[in-house]
């Protein structure tokens, strides 16, 4: 007979074809469930990759088995399951003999009986089965040595995020009693933030937020979710005379709070081994997570930037005032502390830049020209010192963006600021994103602003800035979601939700759950918000209360003027415009002559503000050229987050004061770019009634 004949025919007789069938679905089945085991346990890739060896191995085993049983009947599927290293394969039931069981079928024979030819005595069932469970064996052994020991576990490359792995730095505990020992615990784990962001291999959560959880008793791991955190590093400081004692331990909090590393440092007390700790802690923690640091990164953490220990001291004292904030009553405290630091050393850089920062943020508050020229001399200094100093280049870019709105060089150094070791920085990932948006670049700067969460979670004022770049694209819903986090975290961001809810709800329709956001305002912070309650009075049509509410509250201006001629107060309308007319007109002559602030929204929207007194008292000629100058004083091109709003207010005034072409001109413009208002808020704001039979009105309601 033709052998190729005689395969076929003996493969048929042996049911080859099942037997195949069977042994490929099992693979299938088994590699699926190592899978399974290595994606939840975090083992080695390659687990999966010997497997499948394993399975390829077997195949020809259990085929040539199968031809080779001549005398035997068809094979029992549940004989097959676990060939080739099936782990999941359940043996034969306890006391059974595989050889020995009878197999169906006129031959009677035994399913392991003898086949024709020499191979035959290897070629059973039995041997095939045994090697099958060996395989899986091995399989398993291997597997479990791994995950006993964490042998081959990549640590940066199992958090299921692209990013790198996320560290927070939990303020460290002060072995000492006085408030200067907590002082110093405290500039320790500031400098340990610092230099550990330097270090592009992981993600370092900011210090705002991990300073919420001083002095904690949560479970590390419960901390970790809140942050955000991959990793906690906690320790303790403590100071006995000339020496210094610190302990630090980092925890994988993804796995059963595994402590991945601890090391204890006893050291005379000088910045030098205070730095070189600071060097050794984040090369410790890169080796523990698998990194390693690259040359750059070495260097930003190399030497330390002075040698005086009490201007050492002095600094850390200034940071303590300086990571407050500028809005607290202590931040002019930095300003002193950091100025003694430079006064004992001289070539104190750091002290210099960081200096630098705290005037310039005091600048973004004061508005006090002094400071941002003293944020302009630091930063000099700083880099004259330290060409490469990131803090002095971040401060160098807040003071071109925030003195001159010159977008390009404060783009430059923040550039500068990343490549010298701050692109894990909050300031930075904020200043960018600030520069960004005015700039127009709403989505680059939804990016940034995101960054900035990302490591700093707990900052309600970064979730605002976010929320407020989502309401340039129209994306008022995730605005709005993103305001209720700041609000559980600061209640006094509730302004901003209720300014959001303001914007979707112009038509009065859910005026509900604005007085809902009233009263959670007032129950959180204890104090009353009038002018949101005159808002809503406004929106539900009951200008009488709002003026009400207004008048008992003191309010003046246009703003009353406006709800005194809805009430037909006129005589009291005529007053309130005259006396804003006549302070608006004084503050805009102020603000123009001032070099920096002209070029903030102050002064716009004084002139906005004027052309609604000029309205109220008749004189459109001059409220539509204040509504220019307006526009002029803060264009679009040069400020694409506050210019919109002045455009659109504009178009309200032209609208007000019978410019229709004018207004449906600048309508047209704001909605071809980035703004707050919506197409339905346009609809129902009032003051564009007189355009309702504008066919280029309607146009722009719908979109055309």
């Amino acid at each position: 007979m033709d052998p190729i004949k005689k395969l076929a025919r003996e493969a048929q007789q042996r049911s080859f074809w099942q037997v195949l069938g069977i042994y490929l679905a099992a693979s299938w089945v088994a590699l699926q469930v190592v899978e399974t085991i290595v994606d939840s346990a975090q083992l080695p890739e390659w687990l999966p990759a010997m497997a499948l060896v394993l399975l390829v191995i077997g195949l020809p085993i259990v085929v040539a088995t199968a031809i080779a049983q001549v005398n035997s009947g068809p094979v029992p599927p549940e004989m097959l399951a676990g060939a080739g290293g099936d782990e999941a394969t359940a043996g034969s039931p306890e006391g059974t003999d595989i050889d020995a069981a009878p197999a169906p079928g006129p031959a009677s024979t035994s399913v392991g009986g003898s086949a024709p030819g020499g191979a035959a005595q290897f070629l059973t069932w039995k041997f095939a089965i045994g090697g099958g469970v060996a395989a899986s064996l091995l399989w398993a052994s291997v597997a479990t040595v791994l995950l006993v020991t964490g042998a081959g576990r990549s640590v940066m490359g199992s958090t299921g995020n692209d990013g790198p792995l996320a560290i927070a730095v939990l303020p460290f505990a002060s072995a000492g009693s006085t408030d200067d020992d907590e002082s110093f615990a405290l500039g320790i784990h500031d400098d340990v933030l610092t230099q550990l962001s330097k270090v592009g291999s992981f993600r370092v959560i900011s210090r705002t937020s991990v300073m919420e959880y001083k002095d904690y008793t949560e479970r590390v791991s419960d901390i970790a979710r809140n942050l955000g955190a991959d990793l906690i590093l906690e320790g303790s400081v403590q100071r006995a005379g000339d020496q210094l004692h610190m302990n630090a331990q980092l925890i994988d909090t993804r796995d059963a709070e595994n402590h991945l590393w601890a090391e204890s440092y006893d050291r005379t007390l000088t910045v030098e081994n205070i730095f070189l700790i600071q060097q050794d802690l984040a090369r410790q923690i890169a080796s523990a997570l698998d990194a390693t640091l690259t040359p750059e990164e070495a260097f930003f953490n190399d030497t330390a930037t002075t040698e005086n220990l009490e201007a050492y001291r002095l600094y850390q004292r200034a940071n303590n005032y300086f990571n407050v904030g500028p809005r607290s009553q202590n931040y002019r405290l930095a300003f002193d502390l950091f100025q003694q630091a430079t006064d004992l050393d001289p070539t104190f850089a750091q002290a210099y830049a960081r200096h630098a920062l705290a005037r310039a943020r005091a600048f973004e508050v004061s508005r006090r020209l002094g400071s941002l020229d003293d944020a302009k001399r630091y930063a000099d200094l700083a880099l004259a010192l330290d060409p490469d100093n990131g803090e002095a280049h971040l401060a160098l870019g807040q003071y071109y963006y925030t003195a001159f709105r010159d977008y390009e060089r404060a783009l430059e150094q923040i550039e500068l600021a990343r490549r010298s070791g701050l692109a894990s920085s909050v300031d930075l990932h904020h200043n960018l994103a600030a520069v960004q948006r005015r700039m127009g670049d709403m989505q680059g700067a939804i990016a940034s602003f995101q960054a900035a969460v990302d490591l700093d979670p707990l900052s309600s004022h970064l979730l605002t800035d976010l929320a407020t770049t989502y309401t340039h694209v129209r994306d008022h819903e995730t605005a709005r979601e993103l305001l209720r986090r700041a609000i559980t975290l600061s209640p006094d961001t509730g302004p901003y939700t209720f300014m959001f809810e303001t914007l979707a709800n112009l038509d009065g329709s859910n005026t509900a759950r604005m007085r809902a956001l009233i009263q959670e305002r007032e129950e959180a912070l204890g104090n009353r918000a009038e002018w949101m309650e005159i808002t809503v009075a406004q929106l539900e049509g009951d200008y009488e209360r709002a003026f009400q509410i207004a008048d008992e509250d003191g309010f003046g201006g246009t703003w009353i003027g406006a709800l005194a001629a809805a009430t037909g107060r006129d005589e009291r309308a005529r007053r309130e415009f005259e006396g804003a007319e006549a302070f608006l007109t004084g503050r805009v002559a102020e603000l123009s002559g001032d070099e920096v602030r002209s070029r903030f929204p102050q002064l716009a929207n004084s002139l906005i503000d004027l052309a609604h007194a000029q309205v109220g008292l008749g004189r459109n000629e001059e409220a539509a050229a204040s509504a220019e100058a307006a526009m002029e004083a803060l264009p679009v091109s040069v400020d694409a987050m506050d210019g919109p709003g002045v455009m659109y207010e504009a178009a309200a005034i032209m609208a007000m004061t019978g410019n229709d072409a004018r207004s449906i001109e600048l309508l047209t413009e704001f909605f071809s770019g980035p703004g707050e208002q919506t197409r339905a808020a346009l609809a129902a704001d009032s003051r564009f009634d007189g355009l309702v039979e504008h066919p280029g009105f309607m146009q722009i309601l719908t979109g055309g």
